[in-house]
């Protein structure tokens, strides 16, 4: 067996034994998180950034224009 079949093996062994471990963390995420300060949270940025936040072209483009800003300011 060469070296890159032994690094294959053990990328796909940590995967095995942290996959679950990741679900579990998903799942424990999912349950505590609080989903009604997430929805005031996101409705006071949308506030904030005006009414043309509501267009329907306001996508992805545009949120990570605004993710630079906010990580710049």
């Amino acid at each position: 067996m060469d070296r890159d079949d032994e690094n294959i093996r053990r990328w796909v062994n940590a995967w095995e034994r942290a996959g679950p471990l990741l679900e579990a963390q998903r799942v424990r995420d999912l349950c505590e998180a609080d989903t009604q300060s997430s929805v005031a949270a996101f409705s006071a940025v949308s506030r904030w950034l005006g009414p043309d936040s509501s267009r329907s072209d306001f996508g992805l483009i545009e949120q990570q224009r605004w993710f630079r800003i906010f990580r710049e300011s």
